[in-house]
């Protein structure tokens, strides 16, 4: 698999990992970015059919005895998760073609359903997952993966943390296939009333987390 990556533009801190769009022609088209956050904000002006996808990267002179990126986990992972919420499937393939000014490199190319761009939270969700489903061990569930990112490092340190903080509305996420509750704080302040776009995951797991205690009063 070959991918046109439109120039060097790769950084890298902490563990290096980090996302490119690419169209359908397998064209990189925009900058590389280490953040899923930003890159999940950006993802909304892309074009996309009824896939979508993404290289994932990670330099392998970027942190102390870097893991290389492993595409037959992430896959995996992602398809366990897929076949639960009834969504197509993605297909992820290694990439060796990286750029010869960029290697030592590990990268990715992942092309996934539109299922998974339902809601901004979802996005961020899914983000998460490329980013750590190396860390899957084949012939786990995807439960058991999730609760071993909660209890271990997963395979981007700083998102343990993370994988805590969603697990109070995991179930919730996977029931609504994507689809999440409206949240609306009248009178909250601006990080409660944000709803679409930029609502990452683990903000959505603490404002919904909230809203269900408020209700339970």
């Amino acid at each position: 698999m070959k991918i046109k990556w439109a120039g060097s533009d790769f950084y890298a801190r902490f563990t290096g990992i980090q996302f490119s769009y690419i169209d359908q022609d397998n064209q990189q088209n925009g900058n590389t970015v280490d953040c899923k956050e930003i890159f999940a904000d950006n993802f909304w002006e892309r074009k996309r059919g009824k896939t979508f996808k993404i290289a994932v990267t990670r330099k392998m002179n970027a942190a102390p005895d870097p893991k290389p990126l492993n595409a037959k986990n992430t896959q995996e992972l992602l398809n366990l998760l897929e076949e639960e919420m009834g969504f197509p499937k993605s297909t992820v393939t290694e990439v060796e073609d990286v750029p010869e000014q960029d290697k030592p490199m590990s990268c990715m190319l992942i092309e996934s359903p539109n299922e998974w761009t339902r809601t901004s939270p979802f996005l961020h969700f899914y983000l998460l997952l490329v980013r750590n489903g190396s860390g899957h061990t084949p012939g786990k569930t995807w439960q058991q993966t999730l609760a071993k990112f909660r209890r271990v490092r997963a395979y981007q340190s700083s998102d343990r943390p993370q994988f805590i903080a969603i697990n109070r509305v995991l179930d919730e996420i996977i029931k609504a296939k994507g689809k999440l509750p409206h949240i609306s704080r009248e009178g909250g302040t601006r990080e409660e009333r944000m709803w679409y776009l930029g609502t990452g995951i683990v903000q959505y797991a603490h404002l919904r987390s909230s809203e269900l205690k408020e209700a339970t009063k």
